[in-house]
């Protein structure tokens, strides 16, 4: 979500991400159509109780307004309160371009482990996988 439709194109704009669920009713019409088929019982076990985004509530408080039809296509809208004044704190790629938080070099302190007879029926030295 962006302050106005101009620093859309700034991700540094951006006041927070969010997502939208659809009325099951304007989602069965959608899935009704030609084209859904082979999702229509993915779909039919799937609920907005059971949904890893919106199941903790239900989707009671994402849930859009939807308009329009399959024919001319559906407006969605949703209104959603944003506090402006909190800095965001996740959502963000690590600045290191993704290595594990505390990086540093692997323990030391010897040979790597090993040695010993390989388990019956599998050749010395030879990697398996």
């Amino acid at each position: 979500m962006y302050p106005d439709q101009k620093s859309i194109s700034d991700a540094d704009q951006r006041l927070t991400t969010s997502q939208v669920a659809l009325p099951k009713n304007a989602s069965d019409t959608v899935y009704a159509t030609t084209g859904y088929q082979a999702s229509i019982d993915k779909f039919a076990r799937l609920t907005l109780a059971t949904d890893n985004v919106f199941g903790d509530d239900g989707g009671v408080h994402q849930v859009g307004t939807v308009t329009g039809d399959v024919t001319s296509g559906y407006q969605v809208s949703l209104t959603v309160p944003i506090d402006t004044t909190t800095k965001p704190t996740g959502g963000d790629a690590p600045g290191d371009g993704g290595a594990p938080p505390g990086g540093g070099a692997p323990p030391s302190g010897g040979p790597p482990p090993g040695g010993g007879t390989p388990p019956s029926g599998a050749p010395n030295g030879a990697i398996l996988g």
